[in-house]
């Protein structure tokens, strides 16, 4: 289980312009885990290797 201050820094991550699996790699864990915690934040995803939705 990761504590909320975990979550938050990966979301903010995202937010900042990180992708999902590169914020899952800083923090060790699951891409899945990160693109659950920011659809629940309300952040969307970057997609594709440029960043493209």
């Amino acid at each position: 289980m990761y504590s909320l201050v975990d979550r938050a820094r990966a979301v903010e991550a995202v937010r900042a312009g990180a992708s999902a699996a590169e914020a899952a790699r800083a923090l060790g864990c699951s891409r899945r885990a990160v693109a659950t915690w920011c659809e629940a934040a309300g952040v969307r995803l970057r997609r594709g290797r440029m960043g493209v939705p």
